[in-house]
């Protein structure tokens, strides 16, 4: 018999296991093929077709996507080599050498990864049409549908990667193996700080440290350790957890006897597996927690963020429309003018002066700052849950003299205008602020104007036309300031409370999209792996129960000792993801300060929707699967 003959002939006599490996390098190949095509898309990642605050949104479900991929691939690699150890084992009885082995497993490894990545390839390019449709469609996006090389070149590279280090990592081990160890592989339990009460005391103790501060705040722990302390403690009481079922369980029917003696190889068979299944259920519990919650809040960081309904910036110019031409421009039939107030400002690079007694008139305020001094107001929001590093001018220096600051301020008092936007507002004395305004040349002085209406919901039309208007008098009577006209024209465009909320509703619905691609993937996927262990390892449960049925055990018992350990592998991810992940958004917004609870709220949720979700799918699956061992 030649190799060759021998490697077909093993393929037909594995054709279960190679097909399943053969349909998870695939699956998993079309889905990353999918994300590709759009993070890769031209008019995608082009700011001015698509919102950065929209395609920022696919960085983070794209980078869980990989990691996720990363060990999706991993874990099905060394699998499906555990499963082939036995094989290897005869082989080298009857005389075959270590290079043998090895020109065996690249053989196989490389004719799997190939076929898989060009079909994966080939149904995600069939795909790739819907998902573009579905995408543009909920977050309403004008993009034109292209699929660009790189999406395959990096989809290629990316698995060809992974998938030669595990090949060189199986060869390069091949030297370790001994042939009692190889046919005993498929039937030994990972036992790695198993079997030791110890170990899974620590991981209690370890899950129960980040609480802590929940009762005394002298003892804090950042974010990320909180994340570590818990994953380490879940592994070790994952790890020992038939120590703790042990003491809840009575032993004293032969069923249970049963399952609590199999459950100590049947953790350590499969901690790594729910393991896994429970940091990706936290994982996908985690990110759409806050994708839910950030769209609840969108009406609230709407008002926040911009105080009036309609703001644009005259400076350095730019956008000095008539008032005739202005108020011509706002009459509507839907909506009503309210108000129209300008505040004027100096310009000097990143940093922008107004007067005290200025901003008093157009807001009602009572701020007064002495002479020589300055306010440095800082336009942030500490509670809309992103982390601010902005810190003030602690001295400013202009026409040598020098200012020195009087106090900080952080409140947003008027919208964030796009020209303005990276810069330093400082409030001067009025006296100080003539002084400075009467040395700078005239196009660095300007006006801000900040509009009202009885509605702000239905100004839509309204700002679309005075962002026409603005645009058209720009082209015609000014020169180009930026380096391009898309620059000009999205740097002096006006800001608006119902531009804003449109664009922040189509960011959110994307990234609800994309997070609950993610939720059906992850499901999909945790349900792959655990088929994929039981049908690798079906062959010999059949022996097992066949034994068990021979000296006297009937099926109903048999049935209930696989319907146990099933719900173990099935349902205890399930409840242990949950709580990981509202635990990881608890600390997350403890240590930010919000003391919104929406997030775990949310969290909560989807925890139970992903729970009952596997209830169904593991009570069909397990009628199935006994049936099959029972037959």
């Amino acid at each position: 018999m030649t190799f060759k003959e021998l490697s077909i002939r093993m393929f037909k006599s594995n054709i279960r296991r190679y097909t399943l490996y053969f349909a998870c390098s695939g699956f998993i190949t079309m889905v990353l093929f999918l994300y590709l095509t759009l993070y890769t898309n031209k008019d995608f990642n082009n700011p001015y077709k698509v919102d950065s605050s929209i395609s920022g949104n696919l960085f983070a479900p794209t980078l869980v996507l990989f990691i996720f991929a990363t060990c999706f691939i991993i874990y099905a690699h060394n699998y499906f080599i555990k499963f082939r150890k036995k094989d290897f084992a005869l082989f080298m009885i009857i005389g075959m050498t270590e290079n043998d082995i090895r020109k065996i497993i690249l053989l196989e490894n490389i004719i799997i990864a190939i076929i898989s990545v060009l079909v994966g390839l080939f149904l995600g390019t069939c795909l790739s049409k819907v998902f573009y449709f579905v995408v543009s469609q909920l977050a309403n996006l004008k993009i034109d549908f292209s699929i660009n090389l790189k999406s395959y070149l990096y989809t290629i590279v990316f698995l060809s990667l992974v998938n030669l280090i595990m090949i060189l990592k199986s060869c390069i081990f091949i030297p370790l193996y001994q042939i009692i160890n190889l046919l005993k592989a498929q039937h030994k339990a990972d036992n790695n700080f198993s079997g030791n009460p110890f170990f899974g005391v620590l991981g209690v103790i370890f899950m129960l440290i980040p609480y802590i501060r929940v009762f005394d705040n002298r003892f804090s722990f950042s974010f990320f350790a909180v994340i570590l302390i818990n994953l380490i403690g879940l592994y070790l009481l994952i790890s020992n957890l038939h120590w703790f079922i042990k003491k809840f369980f009575k032993s004293n029917s032969f069923d249970n006897l049963i399952w609590i003696n199999n459950l100590k190889y049947s953790i350590g068979n499969s901690k790594k597996i729910i393991f896994s299944i429970t940091a990706l259920i936290a994982s996908i519990l985690y990110f759409i927690s806050f994708s839910y919650s950030a769209n609840e809040s969108i009406n609230n960081n709407i008002i926040i963020q911009n105080p009036y309904d309609l703001a644009y910036a005259e400076i350095y110019g730019k956008n000095e429309i008539s008032e005739d031409t202005l108020n011509n421009t706002l009459k509507s039939n839907d909506v009503k003018v309210e108000s129209i107030n300008s505040l004027e400002i100096v310009v000097q690079g990143s940093t922008v002066m107004i007067s005290d007694k200025s901003l008093n008139n157009l807001l009602g305020s009572n701020f007064n700052v002495e002479r020589g001094k300055y306010i440095c107001l800082l336009q942030i929001n500490r509670n809309d849950g992103y982390v601010h590093n902005e810190q003030e001018i602690e001295n400013y220096t202009i026409n040598n003299t020098t200012y020195i600051l009087q106090e900080k301020l952080e409140k947003i008092l008027f919208n964030k205008i796009p020209i303005l936007n990276n810069s330093h507002y400082l409030i001067f004395n009025q006296d100080d602020y003539k002084e400075i305004k009467s040395s700078v040349k005239s196009k660095y002085i300007g006006n801000v104007k900040f509009i009202n209406f009885n509605d702000w919901t239905k100004t839509e039309t309204v700002v679309n036309n005075l962002t026409d208007e603005l645009e058209n008098y720009n082209k015609i009577n000014t020169k180009q300031f930026f380096g391009s006209t898309n620059d000009d024209r999205r740097q002096f465009k006006p800001v608006s409370k119902i531009i804003d909320y449109k664009l922040l509703k189509e960011s959110s619905q994307f990234l609800t999209f994309l997070l609950c691609f993610v939720f059906i993937l992850f499901f999909i996927s945790s349900n792959l792996i655990i088929h994929f262990k039981l049908l690798t390892e079906f062959d010999n449960e059949k022996i097992k129960y066949e034994k068990l049925n021979k000296i006297g055990v009937l099926e109903k018992e048999i049935s209930s000792n696989i319907s146990k350990e099933l719900s173990i592998i099935f349902l205890l991810p399930c409840i242990l993801g949950t709580y990981l992940g509202t635990y990881c958004i608890y600390s997350k917004i403890a240590s930010i300060g919000i003391s919104n609870l929406h997030e775990i709220r949310y969290a909560l949720i989807t925890g139970v929707a992903y729970t009952v979700l596997e209830l169904i799918f593991y009570l069909f699956y397990k009628k199935h699967y006994i049936n099959l061992l029972l037959k």
